[in-house]
Parts: structure tokens; C-alpha cells; sequence
């Protein structure tokens, strides 16, 4: 059985947030930003705890689009 692994470097940072869920950020010292501004994400970043879901959520409609299926015993793992 041949098997491919990829590595995404910024796939969390192509993850759209889903309707209906608000994050708000703290601008990083040093960006010349006032104090008790916060900006409101529109796509996951790195260090989000519901990160890795909404990139699944994002890329599974593109991996079943081109034929790949997941399996029933770990949604994670497509199969051609």
C-alpha cells in the first residue's frame, strides 16, 4: 500500500473562522498600536485551540472534491 504525508506550513492560517464563533487579539507589543486595542481574527491562527477543526473543516470539501474519502474510523486519515 502506498502511502503520501504532507506538511502544510501556514494551513491554519488558511482556516476561515465559522459564523457565529468571535475571537478577539491583543495587537503584539511593539506594533505602535494604543493600549485596549483588539482586533477580531477572520481566519485561525496558530496557538487557537480550535485551530486544527476549522482547517479540516476548510480543506475536507477540497480533498473529497478530488476523490478522497474519509475513514470511518478517524476522520482525519482519507483514503483514495
Amino acid at each position: 500500500m502506498e502511502c503520501h504525508q504532507f506538511d502544510f506550513k501556514t494551513a491554519f492560517l488558511n482556516a476561515t473562522i465559522p459564523e457565529g464563533k468571535e475571537y478577539y487579539i491583543q495587537p503584539p507589543e511593539g506594533l505602535g498600536k494604543p493600549h485596549g486595542i483588539v482586533y477580531k481574527l477572520k481566519r485561525a491562527l496558530y496557538g487557537l485551540r480550535q485551530s486544527p477543526i476549522y482547517w479540516l473543516i476548510t480543506v475536507k470539501p477540497v480533498i473529497e472534491n478530488i476523490g478522497f474519502e474519509a475513514l470511518d474510523s478517524n476522520t482525519y486519515l482519507f483514503k483514495h
